[in-house]
């Protein structure tokens, strides 16, 4: 009996079944099963039912749970406090918005993959609504949102303000061009999904100035919507910083003020102790040396 068997009773309890817990510890089915048949052995008691495809844990496996929980987290605790480098592998679920994807996202999974070479990263870009229900339900590990969001059991540090801009075509507009509520009104918008932190704040720009743009046309695609506004179908609210003289776009001037994009990395509390926490804390310290270095 050892700790890794522990770990991997651990994660099948969280995820549901041996097939879930597999891929979490990046090992194959059949390791998980002789992990499981080396606890059961070790301390003489069955842990788990079958349910179909599930397991269930049995009145024993309840019991187990809790002190391996409570073990793990303690040795989690040990390593921090005595300095020890952490042993970091398995498979860590990231979920982020596209707008974080186009930043200095691909940097920061470059930077962890090279101090830990052991962990695997499986990527899912969505906005952010979707993105905080698959968080609550364990179907990422770790998600990088637009806007602060809440919930008893999240850890949410915040990572950048974006400064947001209206945009258009650099073939039709100079760069700093004023322009009016009223003008941006008249003609047609483009944003991101309905449930989208965009499409919320084009919503509420308009509402503020009491005012309703002409055409709103909606994409799920930043790149998209980019190349659009680029054509010259619309203008847009966009980060200020995607607006470069390479990108066909400029920004009007700021008598149109727009609230600031708040970035944040929210980890569920299942995950505390686990790598999903080690990409938590390197995103925090690589944003502030992305901000400082703008």
């Amino acid at each position: 009996m050892n700790l890794s068997a522990l770990e991997t009773f651990y994660w099948i309890v969280r995820l549901g079944t041996f097939h879930a817990a597999a891929k979490k510890l990046n090992v194959s089915q059949a390791a998980v099963s002789a992990r499981i048949r080396e606890l059961e052995t070790g301390l003489g008691l069955k842990l788990f039912d079958r349910v179909g495809r599930s397991v269930r844990q049995t009145p024993h496996g309840r019991k187990v749970y809790e002190h391996a929980d409570r073990i793990l987290s303690e040795f989690e605790s040990l390593v921090q406090h005595t300095g020890a480098k952490r042993a970091v592998f398995g498979i860590v679920r990231i979920g982020a918005g596209e707008l974080l994807a186009r930043l200095w996202l691909p940097n920061m999974l470059d930077e962890l993959q090279r101090r830990y070479p052991d962990l695997v990263f499986d990527i899912e870009v969505d906005v952010t609504a979707n993105l905080h229900q698959k968080l609550l339900r364990g179907d990422v590990d770790i998600a990088f949102l637009a806007d602060p969001i809440q919930g008893p059991d999240l850890r949410v540090s915040p990572l950048m303000e974006l400064e947001m801009c209206w945009a258009g075509s650099a073939r039709h507009i100079k760069s700093g061009q004023r322009t009016t509520p009223a003008q941006l009104a008249a003609q047609p918008v483009i944003t991101l999904s309905r449930v989208s932190s965009l499409h919320a704040q084009t919503h509420n720009w308009f509402a503020a100035h009491d005012l309703q743009p002409r055409r709103l046309h909606v994409c799920n695609s930043v790149a998209l919507l980019m190349r659009l506004v680029e054509l010259g179908m619309g203008v847009a609210i966009l980060p200020r910083i995607l607006v470069t003289p390479d990108s066909g776009l400029h920004h009007f001037g700021r008598s149109n003020s727009l609230a600031n994009l708040s970035l944040v990395s929210a980890l569920h509390v299942r995950n505390s102790g686990r790598p999903a926490e080690i990409v938590s804390e390197l995103a925090v310290e690589f944003a502030q040396r992305w901000v400082a270095a703008r």
